[in-house]
């Protein structure tokens, strides 16, 4: 007791707090107040009515609370950034459904002029693991920020400069029915075969003149497959890839005939992890990836897609047709 107050020690506080989160029912939690958590102005995920930072509990816990945070995100993809959701596979390549009428199906998100913006198309696509449409790493968005851990930059970044938005959800290949069944998602059994369908049923359908990828570590893996089999046509219009600490082989690249590993090294550049400041050009990494490498401005693989983000548009920009034209009519111009 202090001045005849009782006194509780910051220690005692915390223990309580965290036998709070042990003691609460994980499984009919269905949003970030159930767990006691919002995110703040800034984009941190804190304590509803303390502000303190997440407190890891248990594994159970953590994913569950990860569960509200993906839906967390992907209502703000659809409120805040006005994408729209769309289920694959579409109907009119699969509709077959169980017996309570249900059809296995995965999300995306997509913009509403994703077929008639003429100019230019953005596709992001995640790396592997626990992620879903909308985050490039759950424990960024969890311990970090959604400005370092989300999509939401790029897709308000994209849209403020007039691209169409297609946002991939390659790891959800499997769908659980409510009877406790699962199947695969047919045309999405893989990460691969999820954005080689959507380049197929979407991208290729979209009137966009230039096609541009940003994809994180496995992502950089479905990006090379895709480049190997797109048809001409597709890769015609790819203007510009984005790999954040890609995990793809050299093999993949050395792979491919010499008129693409030409323009793909013309057209690509991988931010990695790394402890040298952003855009600083890694030599040795450039030689292991067999496309031209940058650091990403951290060391830690799960933020090179947040802390790149500054410099991927500008590189983009660089690489657009309007860009070049201009500076084709600046070299040509007869100005003193």
């Amino acid at each position: 007791r202090v001045h005849g107050e009782t006194v509780v020690p910051s220690l005692v506080c915390v223990s309580l707090s965290v036998l709070c989160f042990v003691a609460m029912d994980t499984s009919s939690a269905q949003s970030l107040a159930d767990f006691g958590y919002e995110y703040d102005a800034s984009g941190k995920l804190v304590q509803i009515g303390t502000g303190d930072a997440f407190k890891f509990v248990d594994q159970q816990h953590y994913e569950a609370l990860g569960d509200c945070v993906e839906k967390h995100i992907q209502t703000l993809m659809k409120t805040q950034c006005q994408l729209e959701e769309v289920q694959l596979p579409l109907p009119e390549d699969f509709s077959e459904t169980d017996g309570n009428g249900e059809r296995p199906q995965v999300n995306i998100f997509v913009s509403a002029d994703w077929q008639t913006n003429s100019e230019k198309l953005l596709v992001l696509i995640q790396g592997s693991g626990a992620v879903r449409a909308g985050q490039w790493a759950r424990s960024c968005c969890i311990n970090s920020t959604l400005a370092i851990g989300s999509v939401l930059p790029y897709v308000e970044e994209a849209k403020r400069q007039g691209y169409a938005v297609l946002v991939l959800n390659p790891n959800y290949n499997h769908y659980k029915f409510q009877d406790g069944k699962q199947c695969v998602i047919p045309f999405n059994e893989s990460p691969e075969k999820h954005v080689l369908y959507v380049f197929s049923r979407f991208v290729m359908k979209s009137v966009a003149k230039e096609v541009y990828i940003v994809a994180h570590s496995f992502g950089g893996v479905s990006t090379m497959v895709l480049v190997a089999q797109a048809p001409d046509e597709l890769i015609e219009r790819i203007a510009g890839i984005a790999l954040t600490d890609s995990v793809h082989s050299s093999f993949k690249v050395q792979s491919l005939p010499q008129t693409r590993r030409k323009w793909l090294r013309s057209k690509c550049r991988d931010w990695v992890a790394s402890k040298s400041p952003l855009d600083t050009p890694l030599p040795k990494q450039t030689q292991n990836a067999a496309v031209p490498c940058v650091s990403a401005g951290d060391h830690r693989h799960e933020y090179t897609s947040g802390c790149a983000f500054p410099s991927i548009f500008p590189f983009f920009a660089t690489l657009s047709s309007n860009n070049q034209q201009d500076q084709a009519a600046c070299h040509n111009c007869q100005c003193s």
